[in-house]
C-alpha cells in the first residue's frame, strides 16, 4: 500500500485508526496525479493526500485527518559545514523562513515552523 513517503504516513494513520485492513481490502494505491484524476472523474470517492497536494479541478478538500491521528511530512533545511557557498545557502534559508513568505506556504496548505 505504501508507494512513497506520504504513503508511509497514510498507512500509519489508518493503522492508528484501526481501519487499515478494511481500507486495503476495498482501496487501491495510485500515484498522486492518477489518484486525483480518478477522483475528478468520479471513479474513486475518496483519496488521502497531503493537503498541499490535494488541489485539482474536480477534487474537493474535505479537510485534514483528525488531530488525534494526524502525522506530518516534515521538510528541514540545513547547510553542510564544508559547503562552498555558505553565505548564499544561509541567505536562501533566511529568505524562505521570513514572515513575508509564510503566507505563501500557508496558502499552499503547508505549515511552517522554525527552530
Amino acid at each position: 500500500m505504501v508507494p512513497n513517503g506520504s504513503g508511509v504516513l497514510v498507512e500509519q494513520i489508518l493503522t492508528n485508526a484501526g481501519i487499515l485492513d478494511q481500507v486495503k481490502a476495498k482501496g487501491q494505491v495510485l500515484g498522486l496525479a492518477m489518484g486525483k484524476e480518478a477522483i475528478a472523474r468520479g471513479e474513486i470517492e475518496l483519496g488521502l493526500f497531503n493537503i498541499s497536494e490535494a488541489t485539482a479541478p474536480g477534487v474537493v478538500l474535505a479537510g485534514p485527518v483528525p488531530q488525534a491521528l494526524q502525522l506530518y511530512t516534515n521538510y528541514d533545511t540545513g547547510v553542510f559545514a564544508n559547503t562552498v557557498a555558505r553565505a548564499e545557502a544561509d541567505a536562501f534559508i533566511r529568505f524562505m523562513s521570513q514572515r513575508a513568505i509564510t503566507a505563501n506556504w500557508s496558502s499552499a496548505g503547508l505549515e511552517l515552523t522554525t527552530q
